[in-house]
């Protein structure tokens, strides 16, 4: 998965917010190259996000649901812009 996927697979996971998806961005642009050993676990810790919605994130963010809008989004969209 490249970032571009990754950034927008993070954007349709329930559970997470901007502020999440920020802290993410921004983690990753301090750890170049960790993009493919980051797991949902520590992407929640990462994100800050509550302990609430941690199960319905981590769950979420590897769902096939998920893959399948990811997917659509990719056949149907020519462009796609973030932050």
């Amino acid at each position: 998965m490249n970032l571009n996927q990754f950034l927008l697979r993070l954007h349709l996971t329930p559970g997470i917010g901007i502020k999440g998806e920020y802290r993410i961005v921004q983690w990753l642009a301090e750890h170049p190259g960790q993009l493919r050993n980051l797991l949902p676990a520590k992407m929640s810790e990462i994100a800050g996000i509550l302990p609430q919605h941690r199960s319905k994130f981590e769950q979420g963010v590897i769902s096939d649901t998920v893959s399948q809008v990811l997917t659509r989004h990719q056949n149907e969209s020519q462009y796609l812009t973030f932050f």
